[in-house]
């Protein structure tokens, strides 16, 4: 299990538990969930940068 770190906002940690529950239910790795869930990444080219182009 990941520790917060200092200065970060106590519910981030909360956030990444539930997260990490949710893609071992659903039988992912915890970073795809997040890649696949992030409004600034196209899953399909993750590789490439952000959905704008950068």
């Amino acid at each position: 299990m990941r520790q917060a770190r200092l200065g970060e906002a106590p519910g981030m940690m909360a956030l990444e538990v539930a997260m990490d529950e949710l893609a071992e239910k659903l039988g992912m790795e915890p970073v795809e969930l997040l890649v696949l869930n992030d409004a600034q990444v196209v899953p399909e080219v993750a590789d490439r940068g952000s959905a704008s182009g950068g």
